[in-house]
């Protein structure tokens, strides 16, 4: 036996031995006695169509690639490099895509041409060819050959046998033991460390995409749709980044029940309307027929102007507003009846606060607080509901008032004209009440503000003796007696019962005729009564009292008869009677409001 080289390739199943190996430790193959001076063997196969690249004659080489098996695989001394390459088989190259290129890792004693043999493993037609393919690299699409081989260097030949007993040494090139090939041989092409590398990479990614999908599964499971940190279709890269913010942190699963909404809660009106209520007035009128209640409310939306209700102001001649303190003459600056809005010009400045108009929608079932005076009252209160519907009608005399929302909230006649209120001190509609309405309704601010603009003037009506509101208060501090007799004289003066007002009169005041006193008391409303003090009791028992009067023009106080507005500071002294008392004497010092 030669000299054996410091590291042989078996020949039958290709495999790597030591150097000091005499026969191949995979499968027990023994080379024969082989020429020490690296003569060629004789190759088996017929000669190939082409010469083998990258041969180095200092180690035998293969030829090309032959038909059936190897070359003679004579292998040099390994040191001397004097041997040639063997010889090359006869037989066409293969019609497989194996790679041309040299591998580097094999610089002593290259491949024959790459291509494979037509056999049913490899090329595309029957394995023919034993050869290997080109050093350095995969065939076609994706380094297989068209049926399954490899093209790489440590890659398989076809199912041939080997060619003769022949053999070479291939170095890597970092001088350390080289990659085993297959232990079976070209032939079997399923058990050699290169497939076994590829079976174990293949089983590495599958068993990782097998933990990967149940990762998947059980998280979904877990956090449930949509609460991953997996972006969902359509979803930005931005909105995964923030998703993986979150990553880690426990999240709970959701219900699959809607979460009910919390309600917001309602402004807090108490609050709001302590702070704009000085701008809010009572509304005092007489005129004629009975489509107005000539009482309710108006606010300011400038120092000298206010609105108020058509529901109130319906028919009315003369108008007057009052603060609580004091009363100010007022004229109809424009009317719109359609939404049943009327615009006062006051006779002056009034301080309190100027609303702001807000023009938002009502809708069903928001919160209103609105703010009016009640028609026994004088100065404004409170009131909070809810609105039930919108797009509401409503009538005033032969006039159709639309666009109104409605409440629950039973209505008093002084409320109208009364704004409602927003959060910030804004009136966002106006009350609506009296004219034969039950509930508050409620003008939209939209409507308020188109009102503000028209240039209508209020229907006309005229009359001898326009009548005020059918309600008259006592305020102060009277006596039952007292208030007694005053509550029917007044009374009868506001209402036209002009014969119950004159029998309240004593011997020393009903002196006069009768139908004098009706012509002074047939345009007057009087209102704002207050009694400031009483003293005695029966005859001679005195009261000190206050109140205010409006009257058609021409039918004010002495020295000012055209005066619509006047305010009466009066001391009454009492008659007995019968048991009650009576108006006997009058000391009276009437002002203009």
């Amino acid at each position: 036996m030669g000299a054996v080289p410091e590291q042989l390739i078996c020949p039958r199943c290709g495999a790597p031995n030591a150097p000091s190996s005499t026969s191949c430790y995979y499968c027990g193959w023994a080379p024969s006695s082989a020429p020490a001076d690296g003569t060629p063997g004789a190759g088996s196969g017929s000669a190939g169509g082409q010469d083998a690249p990258g041969q180095d004659p200092s180690a035998g080489g293969y030829g090309a690639a032959a038909g059936g098996g190897y070359g003679a695989g004579a292998y040099g001394p390994g040191s001397a490099g004097s041997a040639g390459p063997g010889s090359a088989g006869s037989a066409d190259p293969g019609a497989g895509s194996g790679g041309s290129a040299p591998d580097p890792t094999y610089p002593a004693g290259g491949y024959g041409s790459g291509a494979y043999g037509t056999g049913a493993d490899y090329g595309s037609g029957n394995q023919n060819a034993a050869g290997y393919g080109g050093a350095g690299g995969y065939g076609a699409a994706g380094g297989y050959g068209a049926a399954g081989g490899y093209g790489a260097a440590d890659g398989y030949g076809a199912a041939g046998g080997a060619g003769g007993p022949g053999y070479t040494e291939i170095r890597s090139n970092a001088g350390g033991p080289p990659t085993p090939p297959p232990a079976g041989g070209a032939a079997a092409g399923a058990s050699g460390p290169g497939r076994n590398r590829l079976l174990l990479m293949i089983a590495g990614i599958g068993g990782g995409v097998l933990l990967i999908a149940v990762a998947i599964v059980v998280l979904l499971r877990f956090f449930g749709p949509g609460t991953g940190p997996v972006a969902g279709p359509g979803q930005s890269p931005s909105a995964k980044a923030s998703a993986s913010s979150t990553a880690g942190k426990p999240t709970a699963r959701p219900s699959s029940a809607k979460p009910t909404p919390t309600p917001t809660p309602p402004p807090d009106y108490d609050k709001v309307a302590g702070k704009v209520k000085d701008g809010v007035l009572k509304v005092i009128a007489t005129g004629c027929g009975n489509d107005g209640t000539r009482v309710g409310s108006a606010f300011l939306v400038d120092d000298d102007t206010a609105v108020a209700s058509y529901a109130s102001l319906a028919g009315a001649q003369t108008v007057a507003v009052f603060n609580g303190s004091e009363s100010v003459p007022a004229e109809v600056a424009s009317a719109d009846t359609e939404h049943g809005v009327v615009v006062l010009k006051l006779d002056r400045s009034v301080d309190g606060h100027v609303f702001d108009l807000d023009s938002t929608a009502p809708k069903a079932k928001d919160p209103v607080g609105l703010l009016g005076v009640k028609s026994t009252g004088s100065r404004p209160g409170l009131q909070t509901t809810k609105i039930t519907a919108t797009s509401e009608s409503a009538k005033v005399g032969h006039d159709t008032v639309s666009g109104l929302a409605s409440t629950s909230l039973d209505a008093d006649d002084g409320w109208a004209g009364g704004p409602t209120l927003t959060d910030d001190g804004k009136a966002n509609g106006m009350i609506f009440a009296g004219s034969g309405s039950s509930k508050a309704m409620i003008v939209p601010g939209s409507a308020i503000r188109a009102a503000a603009k028209s240039k209508d003037s209020l229907p006309s009506t005229n009359c001898n003796d326009p009548k005020g509101p059918d309600v008259t208060v006592i305020g102060g501090k009277p006596t039952k007696a007292v208030e007694a007799v005053l509550q029917d004289y007044f009374g009868g003066i506001n209402s036209g019962d002009y014969r119950k007002a004159y029998e309240q009169l004593g011997p020393h005041s009903n002196s006069g005729n009768y139908s004098s006193y009706v012509s002074g008391w047939r345009s007057a409303y009087d209102y704002n009564i207050l009694v400031h003090s009483v003293s005695g009791s029966g005859d001679g028992t005195r009261a000190k009292i206050s109140f205010n009067s409006i009257t058609l023009p021409g039918q004010g106080p002495k020295g000012h008869t055209d005066a619509t507005c006047a305010r009466w500071d009066m001391t009454y002294t009492f008659a007995s009677s019968g048991g009650r008392l009576l108006i006997d004497r009058v000391e009276a010092d009437p002002s203009l409001c």
